[in-house]
């Protein structure tokens, strides 16, 4: 199915929380969530997250397939005002590999460009997918938290990474 892309707004706070409900169940090592605080979050919490951040959907005809989602570290004018933090970039598993996520990212650009000076982000140690996307974007490591992420009673190394604008 074609996919269409655009900016999030509150409006779309029940279908971006519905595919974080998905999305933790369905890669719970993706998302750093549990499907009990997700569903327990009220949808005003999702539109306020939306109306704060530089959100992309893809979309198949009215389905919310996928999202990026960037959030500014601290106010304008600020010292931390430059940065962005890439909190999440989520596609469905029918439309990985298909360049959806590349697509969210090239909208998301525009709103970006002029406006921050570095993009902020994490992943697990050791996703190379997520790595090899990241790299390709123009991301470089600059550090690794032991422990930084726990899951099923492990704890696991998260890589960071970071997009000089």
């Amino acid at each position: 199915m074609f996919v269409t892309y655009r900016q999030l707004t509150g409006k779309d706070a029940g279908a971006y929380k519905a595919l974080r409900l998905f999305a933790v169940a369905e890669s719970p090592m993706r998302v750093p969530s549990t499907v009990e605080v997700e569903e327990n979050t009220p949808e005003t919490v999702f539109e306020q997250r939306l109306m704060r951040s530089i959100a992309i959907g893809a979309f198949a005809g009215e389905n919310l397939v996928g999202t990026t989602l960037l959030e500014p570290v601290a106010h304008k004018g600020t010292p931390y005002g430059h940065k962005l933090e890439l909190k999440a970039v989520y596609a469905k598993p029918e439309y990985r590999g298909q360049g959806v996520a590349r697509c969210m990212w090239k909208e998301a650009l525009p709103l970006i460009t002029g406006n921050y000076t570095q993009i902020l982000t994490e992943i697990v140690a050791g996703n190379k997918e997520a790595l090899q996307f990241y790299t390709s974007l123009g991301f470089e490591i600059y550090g690794e938290e032991k422990r930084g992420f726990f899951y099923e009673n492990e704890y696991f190394t998260v890589t960071k990474l970071i997009k000089h604008l």
